[in-house]
């Protein structure tokens, strides 16, 4: 029987990049799930889960908006976050 290979999360670089996404952190700090906050926002799960995931990067209106939301510069934190994204 094959064996499946186990990614450990703990040193994967990937995994490890998407930890420290800026409206994670934030939202986290809040002490809100993401559930909780796309349902206090009215934000779409899709474009969070999205974001927080690094496979979209939010619009210039959005990142206004998280910023007030979360009450930090989410765009600055977000261009450097995004600059830093593992290379494989």
């Amino acid at each position: 029987m094959k064996m499946k290979h186990k990614t450990d999360n703990r040193t994967d670089p990937y995994k490890l990049w998407c930890d420290s996404n800026p409206i994670k952190l934030a939202r986290a700090k809040k002490g809100w799930s993401r559930r909780e906050f796309i349902a206090r926002h009215g934000l779409t799960s899709k474009s969070v889960q999205n974001w927080e995931g690094g496979v979209d990067r939010p619009s210039p209106t959005n990142l206004v908006r998280l910023s007030a939301i979360l009450g930090q510069d989410i765009a600055s934190e977000m261009t450097v976050w995004f600059d830093s994204r593992p290379q494989f």
